[in-house]
Parts: structure tokens; sequence; C-alpha cells
């Protein structure tokens, strides 16, 4: 029902727009003529406004439970896909190591073929951050084989996937679970949202702390109102282990 009003509100702002802006068309219709006038309105205006409609909509209605399970215990496993990512990758399984979670945790790093000591400096920081951690060889190049390679050592119920240079916050890990196990049984994954910890060095990271924070949210949560929530690994999303 949400995601029908919500598409039912956007169809009505785009024919509130394409209803004020019919002058404009005609004026740009006697330089391009109409159908290229057309086109280049819908792109500029109608679309996006019918895209940020929908989003917003879709955010205001959104309201998500209070968690049922607040404190879960349920074993979890956090697997890193990581290559050649010694600099970053003690300090991502030392906050892995500081979390909250009152249940068992095991990490797996997926080694995508890195030529330095990411392997070595994983084991070290988890030594120090008292991490069970297993490490995964994987020489093919790809993310996605790096995943794959890793999903066959899991053997628990749950599991989270992180970048390497993802810092989990401590309480991340628990809300996740909490979130899952407080949801309709047939739901089968949430995921967390990301912050840019270095936002103000560039434009670069400026320009992606505004889509971790307000795009990629929208995008990933709007589509929970029709009950079919999509996510990406690098949001660090929270699985139903399929064993």
């Amino acid at each position: 029902m949400k995601f029908w009003l919500s598409v039912l509100f956007a169809l009505s702002w785009t024919d509130a727009s394409v209803w004020i802006s019919l002058p404009w068309i005609q004026d740009l219709t006697r330089l391009t003529g109409k159908p290229a006038a057309w086109i280049i309105v819908s792109l500029v205006a109608f679309l996006p406004g019918f895209v940020v409609a929908f989003l917003s909509l879709s955010l205001l209605l959104d309201r998500q439970p209070p968690f049922r399970v607040p404190d879960p215990v349920t074993p979890l496993t956090i697997i890193v896909a990581a290559r050649n990512e010694q600099d970053g990758l003690r300090e991502a399984i030392r906050c892995i190591g500081g979390s909250d979670y009152a249940g068992e945790v095991t990490v797996i790093l997926s080694d995508n073929g890195s030529d330095d000591a990411t392997a070595r400096f994983a084991n070290v920081a988890a030594i120090e951050s008292d991490v069970d951690l297993l490490v995964v060889r994987q020489p093919v190049p790809g993310k996605s084989n790096a995943l794959n390679s890793a999903l066959t050592h899991v053997t628990t119920p749950y599991l989270i996937t992180v970048d390497a240079d993802t810092l989990l916050h401590r309480k991340a890990p628990r809300h996740l679970i909490s979130r899952l196990e407080s949801a309709p049984a047939d739901t089968v994954a949430v995921a967390g949202a990301v912050l840019v910890r270095n936002s103000r060095i560039n434009l670069p990271t400026r320009m992606q702390k505004w889509t971790g924070c307000s795009g990629c949210p929208a995008s990933c949560c709007s589509p929970s109102s029709a009950t079919r929530p999509w996510s990406r690994s690098g949001r660090w999303p929270c699985f139903r282990s399929p064993w």
C-alpha cells in the first residue's frame, strides 16, 4: 500500500509539473521542435521530479517497528573482501573486535590476490583485538570471486559483508541482527547507513558524503515500501545465511 501511495503521489506531482511547464515547452518548441522540447524538459524536470517525489514520500511513510530482540546472541560471520589493504584493514578489524555484539562473531578475510602483507596485518590485528579470524585465499581477481569464495566457509545463521576500508560502529552488528530478528520471517536482508569520515578533504569526498547520507539510503529504503528492498555489499548488508 505504501509503495502504491508513493507511486500515485509521484505521478500526481509529475502531472502537475507538466501542466505548469506547458508555456516553457511551447517556447522551447519554437527553437528545437516539439519532440526535442518534450525530451529535454522530461529529462531535466519531469523524470527527476518523479524520482524525488517517489523517494520523499516513501521515506516519510516508512516507519520501522521497534526491536523485539534488543540483544541478540545468534552466531554471526563477517566477511571482509580485501586486496592490498594492509594500511586500513587493521583498524577495520579492531572496530569489529570492539563491537558490543553479545553473540559469537567470526571474521572471514577473503584475500583477493594481495601482493602486500594484507593477511599478515589482519592476523596481527585479530590477535590484538581478540577476533576469531579465518583467512581465505582467492587468487582470481574480482570482489564477487572473493565473496563467493568466503561464502563456502560460512556456518552461522547470519552474515555481514563489509569492505576492507569500512569501520563498523560498535553498535552496528547488534542493530543489524536485532532488525533482522525483529522483522517478518520472509525478510532475508537488511543494511546499514554509511558515513564518510574524510568528507571535508576535497570535492569528491564531499560528493561521496552526500551520496552516502542521502541518495543511497533513499534509494535503498524506498523499495522496502514494496517489501522488495535491495542493497549492495558496500553498504555492509546483513543476510540470513542459506546454511
